[in-house]
């Protein structure tokens, strides 16, 4: 279960991704948003422009997600992009996955609603437009730096409700398992959920200081 350990467990795995699997040799790991601290653990969320704060129980849990999540990372070995896009249901023995990947996609449905607001939350945490020949809007980001996860919004109209599918590359096992797997997707759609809040405050702030003015 994560959430349940914290920096002294898991520091030693952590540390070892320095400079390693498409991270930097540096202090600090940056991932969706979010900056790492090698020296202490601590975790500076960019979107809320302050560090997360063990104190408070939602932001402990998610410490405890990230930590799990990257010490899982750790223990992987670099592999080439296959070119191939598979789903969650694709990975056998992945119920716990698949629950989460629900979760994810559902989240993301209740938060946007087209794929340009999508996109433009997708580019505060590091996230592109990508060009493929499926149908519907896609983006694709990199929640971890060698694992591509891509995100296709097919908008509703008056018949079909709108969907959202989640890809990764064929090589994806070999980077995580997959109850990390899904927990990394859930975290990739609350971090966009949370850029789509943060495009909204400033909307309207910009909004109030235009009213000041008139």
């Amino acid at each position: 279960m994560y959430g349940l350990r914290g920096w002294e467990e898991h520091k030693r795995e952590i540390k070892g991704l320095r400079g390693r699997l498409g991270f930097p040799d540096g202090d600090a790991l940056s991932f969706l948003g979010l900056r790492l601290s090698l020296i202490d653990g601590s975790i500076y969320d960019e979107l809320r422009d302050r560090k997360l704060n063990p104190s408070n129980p939602e932001e402990k849990a998610l410490i405890g997600a990230i930590y799990q999540i990257l010490s899982a990372y750790s223990k992987a070995k670099e592999k080439p992009l296959t070119g191939r896009l598979i789903t969650s249901r694709q990975i056998s023995g992945g119920q716990f996955c698949h629950i989460m990947v629900e979760r994810a996609k559902r989240l993301l449905l209740d938060t946007f609603r087209d794929a340009r607001e999508l996109l433009e939350a997708a580019r505060l945490i590091g996230g592109e437009e990508a060009k493929l020949d499926l149908e519907g809007a896609a983006i694709q980001m990199r929640p971890l730096p060698l694992i591509p996860v891509v995100i296709i919004f097919r908008a509703g109209d008056e018949e079909f409700q709108a969907e959202i599918s989640i890809f990764y590359d064929g090589n994806v096992e070999g980077y995580l398992d997959l109850e990390n797997l899904g927990i990394l997707t859930l975290l990739s759609a609350i971090r966009l959920r949370d850029a789509h809040r943060k495009m909204r405050e400033k909307t309207l702030l910009e909004l109030l200081s235009e009213h000041e003015k008139t």
